[in-house]
């Protein structure tokens, strides 16, 4: 009887004790945290200084930047010797075709001009008369010039291009990009 009652006594002990060891080891994670949390912010903010010095929030564009530098860096990784997965190569590859794609969705100006076979800044000059301040687009498309009638088809033109680009990238986002973040 003496014996069990030592026996729970020195389970609780060794658990009391294991809980101890937990708890500092706890403890030690933390306060290393807080020691760098600190130097991780500064170093993302040197990682991103081109993209935080350019960001504007009216423009998605420049989240786009942001989201692709951040890519970029896992791309860097995955080509670094300081990546521990088997298919880091292959993976930084995908991810620069990734940005590639992300790239070309964000532009679909240089494809609707060879489409079309029109320049687009000439044909917005053309389109506005010189007038950078002309409200035409307000007016009824009945009145409009051929140039405006134009440059109207190129813009429809250029949102469907870049919409089916950001389509494609993240078509093969969510084909390719699954295993990235495992």
């Amino acid at each position: 009887m003496v014996q069990i009652k030592e026996q729970v006594v020195g389970r609780a002990l060794a658990v009391k004790f294991e809980d101890f060891l937990y708890s500092a080891r706890q403890w030690r994670r933390e306060i290393k945290n807080a020691v760098l949390a600190p130097w991780r912010f500064l170093k993302n903010v040197w990682l991103f200084r081109k993209e935080l010095w350019r960001f504007r929030r009216w423009d998605y564009k420049f989240n786009n930047d942001l989201y692709i530098r951040s890519w970029e860096l896992s791309a860097e990784l995955y080509e670094s010797e300081d990546c521990i997965t088997a298919q880091g190569p292959q993976d930084a590859v995908d991810i620069r075709k990734f940005i590639k794609m992300l790239r070309l969705s964000e532009d679909g100006i240089p494809e609707a001009e060879r489409i079309m076979g029109m320049d687009f800044l000439d044909l917005c000059d053309r389109a506005d008369g010189g007038d950078i301040c002309s409200n035409w687009m307000n007016e009824s498309p009945e009145n409009w010039t051929q140039d405006q009638k134009d440059f109207r088809k190129m813009m429809d033109l250029i949102h469907q291009i870049e919409e089916r680009n950001w389509k494609n990238a993240w078509k093969f986002m969510s084909r390719k990009g699954q295993h990235w973040w495992e």
